[in-house]
């Protein structure tokens, strides 16, 4: 989902779950003196919940508004976690920074396990891959070695 159809989708979202009455009050809100202001909020939300409960059971919901392709499988997050940044606190975000950057090293580290099983084959011979042939356990020496003869 493209960023402007991100914002749009929750802009709908949010539209849909309200009315103009609703609307109204929010409006007004500013006009208002502190003793009205106090439990304003509260009525709104109110409201918008009431409002979001009878359109739930008549079956109605935003989706129908827009067109939207659900994922059926998470492959990758970072479309994701760019739609949700912006409402994260520091701490989530660091630990989805965290997350990525591992997820990130993981795959560089499935990518050299590609490349040493390619140098394998190419060599016809298990003693100069870092890779032992029977479990495919990495021994660091032979590892070291191997980088050693490739530089």
């Amino acid at each position: 989902m493209k960023k402007e159809d991100e914002e749009n989708f929750v802009k709908i979202f949010d539209e849909f779950y309200t009315n103009n009455h609703v609307q109204i009050m929010k409006s007004l809100l500013p006009f208002l003196g502190e003793k009205q202001r106090v439990n304003m909020p509260v009525l709104i939300k109110f409201l918008e919940l009431q409002d979001a409960m009878q359109k739930q059971k008549k079956g109605c919901h935003p989706w129908d508004c827009v067109e939207v392709s659900p994922v059926k499988e998470l492959t990758d997050f970072i479309p994701v976690y760019q739609s949700i940044q912006k409402y994260l606190s520091a701490s989530e975000n660091e630990t989805i920074q965290q997350l990525l950057q591992l997820k990130s090293q993981m795959d560089n580290i499935k990518q050299m396990q590609q490349m040493f099983e390619m140098f394998q084959e190419m060599n016809g011979s298990e003693d100069n891959c870092p890779l032992d042939g029977e479990d495919s356990n990495m021994d660091i020496m032979k590892l070291m070695q191997f980088m050693k003869d490739f530089s």
